[in-house]
């Protein structure tokens, strides 16, 4: 009778090395890297950026985190875009509990 073990590390003995090493390729497989958006997505990102500068509504900016080299996570924070710093190339999002400076270029997508 043999035992098929799908998980190597509940099972039998694992060096702590392997452990680290099956965990950091694990995360390694959840990062993407930056998405490079077209021009019809930018100007509508930008133009909801605008909206809820000027109208002051809530969006979700999604955005790129670079975590490895060439790789990262993305995030999102749902707030009023408060400013667009065009010299610094960052957006202000504020929410109830948070303030937050965007890159520009990390900004994957605004949803409304």
């Amino acid at each position: 009778m043999s035992i098929k073990i799908n998980n190597p590390i509940g099972k039998g003995f694992i060096l702590p090395e392997h452990v680290a090493a099956l965990v950091n390729h694990t995360y390694e497989n959840t990062l993407v890297p930056k998405i490079t958006l077209e021009d019809d997505e930018m100007t509508d990102i930008d133009r909801l950026m605008r909206a809820s500068m000027t109208e002051d509504f809530a969006v979700t900016v999604r955005y790129w985190v670079e975590m490895r080299p060439g790789l990262g996570e993305i995030h999102q924070m749902w707030g009023v875009i408060q400013r667009i710093d065009p010299v610094r190339k960052q957006v202000k999002v504020v929410n109830d509990e948070d303030i937050a400076w965007i890159n520009l270029r990390d900004i994957t997508a605004v949803v409304g």
